[in-house]
């Protein structure tokens, strides 16, 4: 055994061998975190943890101390404790320079899978891998972190009805009686994408329930009386969860945390937590489902809560996740009482808490104006109940000099100390995402080189939640591809990026400040830039490729927006692309009335429509300039009161007739891509056609894009 070098098939653990290697790799981490300095060692295969490893180190006089430096001074709290310790099978704490290292393939990808082998629990929590308390200096490299089995499933939709649907699933994926609906979404087949004008399909409701049935090759399954079956139609993907409740990785309390080489391949709940850590860096860290099941997790990739120093997250790939990428935030205190000139007593609204730091700053905001106070010293209360949330967490903070004079109950603050001093998040691929990818509400922020696509919320969205803070300042976004996001509100905003994103709570205007946003492409999406508030605002040097609204501004409660230097661009018929629209060879409308419409189409020109009976159509016969295969986009026009919600698509290319449907009830006005056909290129034998069957509804018609892929 080499020195400060553990092997954890000295500890018993031999990959493939389809044994629980929960203790061997808890003795093997015990042993280095006592070493200092010392690295875990993994060989390429199979690591199975079932059971949890090693309760008497949970309960260790170590453990508990180093957890007690996460929640703060007082008495320890074991229901504190076992939040943490009840959510991870493999624990260490207190260590100097631990290093889990697994090994690579040829391709230099994670050759080490370490599988959470964790049973199907209705509903309950099931625990992570591991919990990282205190561990300064913490490595962990070249590991696929799994579960097994998967705590979820994909499917087809098959058979629907007014409130039942019926799935195929993908073959290898679970199926069993009363399996349980979370954070469930909907899919185009053919691409593997989020379906573009539809919100996830569970949220906001109660779990409702699948059960087995005799049909579809002994894969089929049904789910009744659910009210999001009018969304989906025959052919659409749809994924869901079973739970929502874990942290594969928990890392808090931590100084100099590294990731690299690390890929989360499912998990039923959030990826990494990184809590009141200082300095954290990820280098090659992949979010990506590795089997048919379309999302790798029903919650955020990388949670980074409550964490100073700097954060720098680079060639990095999030896909398939189910709600945020990365949510960045620290905590609001609020004022319950100025007790003298220079001591405050504070809440923080549920949670948890962690230590405050001697000599940070504390940012007290009264309108636009922030002033910050240094903490001299400061203690902990307790909690007090609270008739929203489970209790509130009372402190009195001391500062050096007097706090301002505006200062008074209910005056919402910053804590400087859980407020990232500076995040980077540079050259990584953030698409197929069912929220947001980057939920930002801290300070001095750079976002340069990424790629951002298919995100069901803004891909960026910079603002505060309920108890989420700080207001984003000095953010600089750069040299980044956006695209087919946004369609889906988050607090407030829409687009590509949102800037000013806020819990309804929030009625501040202005603190949301210096963002300059320069060199971007933002294409194919109705709305680009959408800015409800804030000041002090660059936009300059992008390009707006067949971008509806480039941007959109509250007046009334933003200032000092400058932009310039933008480039619009609408992309007519050329090499690869070809677009029809009226008036166009290629464009045709069925007998009788048709209309100009006073709404737009793709280029800001009328739309047409017509109300006639059913069976009234529009059909485009493109001129392709050569075989293969085209992204076939209708211009759908969204009018929420007298479209058509089910307008029936044709597609006949290369001798194959393919249907599709459109609802032109649900918004927003944009591109809505069918798919990707194979086209055999002989004009006049191909054509798109759009049919409504009923005769009281409007069939809206504009242009059909073609692009060679």
């Amino acid at each position: 055994m080499s020195e400060n070098i553990f092997h954890v098939r000295d500890f018993g653990a031999i990959p493939n061998d389809g044994k629980d290697d929960s203790l061997a790799i808890q003795n093997t981490v015990s042993r280095a975190v006592d070493a200092g300095n010392a690295t875990v060692q993994f060989e390429a295969g199979d690591y199975l943890v079932k059971a949890t490893a090693n309760p008497l180190d949970q309960t260790s006089p170590r453990f508990i101390n180093n957890i007690r430096k996460i929640f703060g001074p007082g008495n320890y709290d074991p229901s504190e404790f076992n939040y943490y310790a009840e959510y991870a099978k493999i624990t260490a704490s207190g260590a100097t320079g631990l290093k889990l290292h697994g090994a690579v393939d040829r391709n230099g990808d994670p050759a080490t899978r370490i599988v959470n082998e964790s049973p199907f629990i209705s509903d309950e929590q099931v625990r992570g891998l591991f919990l990282f308390a205190g561990c300064d200096g913490l490595l962990l490299e070249n590991l696929c972190l799994t579960y097994g089995p998967i705590h979820g499933t994909s499917g087809i939709v098959t058979a629907l009805g007014p409130d039942w649907v019926e799935v195929d699933i993908f073959e290898g994926l679970p199926r069993f009686d009363n399996m349980p609906t979370y954070c469930a979404n909907a899919w185009d087949m053919e691409s593997h994408r989020l379906i573009n004008n539809i919100n996830s399909l569970t949220f906001g409701s109660s779990p409702s329930y699948w059960r087995t049935i005799d049909r579809g090759d002994g894969r089929r399954v049904r789910i009744d009386n659910v009210p999001y079956a009018s969304k989906l139609r025959e052919g659409y993907g749809i994924s869901w969860w079973f739970s929502l409740r874990t942290f594969q990785v928990i890392m808090a309390a931590s100084k100099d945390v590294r990731v690299e080489n690390v890929r989360i391949a499912n998990v039923p709940g959030f990826g990494f937590n990184t809590f009141s850590c200082t300095n954290v860096y990820g280098n090659k860290v992949v979010f990506k489902s590795e089997n048919d099941h379309f999302p790798v997790t029903p919650r955020d990739a990388w949670k980074l809560a409550w964490n100073d120093g700097e954060v720098l997250i680079e060639n990095s790939h999030f896909e398939g996740v189910r709600w945020d990428g990365q949510n960045t935030h620290g905590p609001w205190f609020i004022v319950v009482d100025r007790e003298s000139d220079k001591t405050v007593k504070f809440k923080k609204e549920g949670g948890r808490i962690a230590p405050l730091k001697r000599g940070s700053e504390i940012g007290f905001w009264s309108g636009d104006q922030l002033v910050k106070r240094r903490i001299a010293d400061w203690s902990y209360e307790g909690k007090v109940p609270n008739k929203l949330r489970e209790h509130d967490h009372i402190l009195s903070i001391t500062f050096e000099t007097e706090v301002p004079s505006f200062v008074k109950k209910d005056t919402r603050c910053a804590v400087y100390c859980f407020d990232i001093d500076r995040y980077i998040l540079r050259n990584t691929t953030c698409q197929r995402i069912a929220g947001a990818m980057s939920i930002i509400k801290n300070e001095n922020v750079l976002i340069e080189g990424c790629t951002f696509d298919n995100i069901q919320h803004p891909a960026i969205v910079l603002g505060t939640e309920w108890q989420e803070g700080t207001y984003p300042r000095h953010f600089v976004i750069r040299d980044n591809i956006f695209s087919d996001s946004g369609w889906i509100e988050r607090d407030g905003v829409k687009g590509l990026i949102g800037i000013g994103g806020q819990h309804k709570s929030d009625d501040s205007s202005f603190r949301i400040s210096d963002i300059k946003i320069t060199n971007n492409v933002f294409k194919d999406n109705h709305l680009g830039i959408d800015i409800v508030r804030g000041q002090d605002m660059l936009i300059k040097d992008n390009i707006f490729e067949n971008v509806t609204v480039p941007w959109q501004i509250n007046e009334a409660s933003t200032r000092n927006i400058v932009i310039e230097k933008n480039e619009i661009i609408i992309t007519e018929s050329g090499a690869g692309t070809t677009i029809i629209n009226f008036g166009d060879p290629g464009y045709l409308e069925s007998e009788g009335r048709w209309s100009d419409s006073s709404l737009l189409g793709y280029n800001r020109s009328n739309s047409r429509y017509t109300r006639g009976a059913s069976g009234s159509y529009v059909k485009y016969t493109p001129e392709l300039p050569e075989a293969g295969e085209y992204k076939v986009s209708v211009f759908k026009i969204f009018s929420p009161t007298n479209a058509d919600s089910n307008i029936q698509v044709e597609i006949f290319a290369d001798g194959q007739r393919h249907t599709r449907k459109m609802d032109f009830t649900v918004g927003p006005t944009d591109w809505h891509t069918l798919g990707s056909f194979r086209f055999s290129g002989q004009t006049g034998d191909e054509y798109i056609k759009l049919t409504k069957e009923n005769a009281n509804t409007i069939l809206r018609a504009d242009a059909l894009k073609l692009v060679r892929q």
